[in-house]
C-alpha cells in the first residue's frame, strides 16, 4: 500500500518551505497551518515569507497540469506564482509563467547580475 496522499504532500511542502527558505533567507510556513485562506487560494506557503513569490507545491505522479495549477492561484501583485513539483525518484522542478519568467531575467540584467 502506498503511502497517503495527504501525508505526501504535507511533507513536500515541508521539504519545499525548507529548501525555498534557504534560498531566500527566510522560515516559510505551511499556509494550511495558519488558517484556510491561503490554502483555499492555492498557495501552500505563508506570501510574505516567499516573497517575491506565492507557492504551490506538488508531489504527485498524475494529475493536473502544472499550467493548470497556476491558473488557479490567487494572483497577488507584485508577486510571481510558481508550482514547485517533484515527482519519484527526479529532482523537483519549478514551473513559471514565461512572462514572469522572462520579467525576472530582466530585473537580473538591468542590474547587472547577468
Amino acid at each position: 500500500m502506498g503511502i497517503n496522499s495527504r501525508i505526501k504532500g504535507k511533507k513536500w511542502e515541508l521539504k519545499a518551505a525548507k529548501i525555498l527558505g534557504e534560498a531566500l533567507g527566510t522560515e516559510p510556513k505551511r499556509s494550511s497551518y495558519y488558517g484556510k485562506y491561503y490554502d483555499d487560494n492555492g498557495i501552500d506557503l505563508m506570501p510574505d515569507e516567499t516573497s517575491p513569490f506565492i507557492v504551490q507545491c506538488k508531489a504527485v505522479e498524475t494529475g493536473k497540469y502544472l499550467h493548470d495549477v497556476l491558473e488557479e492561484m490567487m494572483p497577488i501583485e507584485g508577486k510571481y506564482k510558481i508550482v514547485v513539483h517533484k515527482l519519484n525518484r527526479r529532482p523537483p522542478i519549478v514551473a513559471i509563467q514565461l512572462d514572469d519568467f522572462c520579467e525576472i531575467v530582466e530585473m537580473l540584467r538591468k542590474n547587472g547580475v547577468l
